[in-house]
């Protein structure tokens, strides 16, 4: 197991205040065995990771190493500046960005907020639907079933989503300036992805027209 474990669960005992006997009794192991595995010298059990987990309040992964965040999806944690886990693309990166633009729309004018976090529910709603339709998650979910698997009512979401990308116009100049690693790696996964799909549709135009 990576030294990053021993040290992170050193780290959260003292940040509790917590001694290393009191600690030990309420983890379910004598005191000798928590101070090896804090020390790195001895790997534990997932069984170990997952009370320690439990009992300090934070993730499996933020305790393995594996994340940055002690908990997900908080408001401080999503607006954090830069993580390393920001150089890949995911749901984390993807939620971080949404709420870093939020931020920074809500400072800048209410009324292209308001349209922005439109724009992103309306994303995770036509994810909902899409999972419905493929029989993921239950129709029951839906307000009026007769939404799912119809072609017009999603021709609908797409032209809303349009609709709120049209935000008022900054008079303003912007200035120039480095945007955070999850923004970084957002646009350029995107934007590879967006050439890499319009090309596969260029070339089956193409071979159509042949």
């Amino acid at each position: 197991m990576e030294r990053t474990f021993a040290m992170r669960l050193t780290d959260l005992r003292k940040e509790s205040g917590i001694s290393q006997k009191d600690a030990a009794a309420a983890l379910g192991v004598s005191q000798a065995l928590l101070s090896h595995y804090e020390k790195g010298i001895r790997e534990c059990g997932l069984d170990f990771v997952a009370r320690a987990s439990d009992y300090y309040d934070v993730t499996c992964d933020y305790l393995l190493g594996k994340s940055s965040f002690k908990s997900w999806f908080s408001e401080e944690n999503l607006l954090k500046k830069e993580i390393p886990e920001d150089k890949i693309l995911n749901s984390q990166t993807a939620s971080r960005a949404a709420s870093y633009l939020r931020e920074r729309m809500k400072n800048e004018n209410s009324a292209n907020a308001e349209r922005l976090m439109k724009f992103y529910t309306m994303g995770i709603y036509s994810m909902m639907l899409a999972w419905i339709n493929a029989g993921y998650l239950p129709k029951s979910w839906l307000i009026r079933k007769n939404v799912a698997n119809n072609s017009l009512y999603s021709k609908c979401i797409s032209a809303i989503s349009i609709w709120l990308l049209d935000i008022e116009k900054n008079p303003a100049a912007v200035q120039e300036e480095e945007p955070p690693l999850f923004i970084k790696t957002l646009i350029s996964e995107m934007d590879a992805y967006v050439n890499s799909v319009n090309s596969q549709l260029m070339e089956i135009s193409s071979d159509q027209v042949q």
